[in-house]
């Protein structure tokens, strides 16, 4: 992976583009944010590589009708159902006053299978999930409060 320099200097009134005092910021081997100070000093933080993950689709499944979406593994999901689903837990939210979102294709079983609500959504306790065989459904979650409330909303029949 080839690296992108950017040069900058802290000065008292904080960072800024610079000659001397040079700091440089590059996205390391590894996908990680890391500075290079003027002594060959190397930090790594793991913000890059954070953001990087959070592409990554990951298939989940139900056991006993509970799905458990975690989010310290990425914002997108499958899920082919085998089983109605009765509730959902998502696991690792992000912390204390942020926000995330989910996105889970739902790709319906040759029995059609009911689809609980996750969490504290309102407007009823099931999904309007589509019931054909092989049916893609696209499923977003959203929550601005860590998860304490949840938003739902679906997009049907992406097959």
């Amino acid at each position: 992976m080839a690296s992108t320099w950017m040069m900058l200097k802290q000065t008292a009134a904080g960072v800024a583009n610079a000659a001397a005092g040079k700091v440089r910021l590059f996205v390391n081997d590894s996908g990680r944010l890391a500075q290079k100070d003027e002594s060959g000093n190397v930090v790594t933080y793991a913000a890059m590589a954070d953001l990087a993950g959070r592409a990554t689709v990951t298939s989940v499944s139900s056991v006993s009708g509970v799905v458990t979406l975690n989010y310290a593994l990425g914002d997108y999901f499958t899920l082919t159902l085998t089983e109605n689903v009765t509730s959902w837990v998502i696991s690792n939210p992000p912390g204390s006053g942020k926000g995330f979102t989910l996105m889970v294709q739902i790709t319906q079983d040759s029995t059609p299978r009911t689809v609980a609500k996750p969490g504290t959504t309102a407007g009823g306790a099931a999904l309007d999930v589509s019931t054909g065989s092989g049916d893609v459904d696209v499923l977003a979650i959203t929550s601005f409060n860590n998860g304490t409330m949840l938003r739902t909303s679906i997009g049907k029949d992406w097959s």
